[in-house]
């Protein structure tokens, strides 16, 4: 019931419980700073942290992400620890990396290797030319995927769609730290 989205133009998407708006926002080197704060005048139930909620991101004038990728906004009143959702953006496979964050197969076109988590659990894939559907579970930093139905389209011989799903299939645990989505 309480959420921001920082879109990448600097506007801030925000639900304050009952009641929803946007503010702008700038956020460099670790410092943050929202202003134009506008939110609609639904009356919300006794008990809600809506103005409570939105006095302390008008005060954030730091962020950080902690060990787990949750974001954490800090300003004089006081701290905000937001949990990282992963819906809302198809995210583009960058390659496989060692222990070290070295990438060593990275393929040739990202945004033929997608991911797009749906509101409902399920997973939409892109494997270069096949399409495949999956269900996923998180539990804090752990992550299983499910692999369902996979198109078998003939892909060109430099394909990397069977290794990609692959890694899916094998994921464990995910973490979400400046806007970067790893799964291991």
């Amino acid at each position: 019931r309480y959420t921001v989205v920082f879109l990448p133009d600097g506007r801030a998407a925000l639900r304050l419980d009952c009641t929803s708006g946007q503010a702008d926002y700038t956020a460099v080197d670790g410092g943050i700073s929202l202003t134009n704060l506008a939110t609609t005048d639904a009356l919300c139930p006794s008990g809600s942290h809506s103005e409570a909620f939105a006095a302390l991101l008008i005060s954030a004038e730091s962020y950080r992400f902690d060990d787990t990728g949750n974001l954490i906004l800090r300003g004089p009143d006081g701290a905000l620890h937001l949990r990282p959702t992963l819906t809302g953006v198809t995210w583009q496979w960058q390659g496989i990396a060692d222990n070290d964050g070295v990438i060593f197969v990275a393929p040739p076109e990202p945004e033929r290797y997608t991911l797009v988590f749906l509101a409902d659990g399920a997973l939409a894939i892109r494997a270069d030319c096949n399409r495949a559907r999956a269900r996923v579970r998180t539990d804090g930093i752990v992550m299983v995927i499910h692999l369902g139905g996979v198109t078998r389209m003939a892909c060109r011989s430099d394909s990397l769609g069977a290794l990609y799903l692959f890694g899916l299939h094998n994921v464990e645990h995910w973490y979400l730290i400046n806007g970067v989505l790893t799964l291991s």
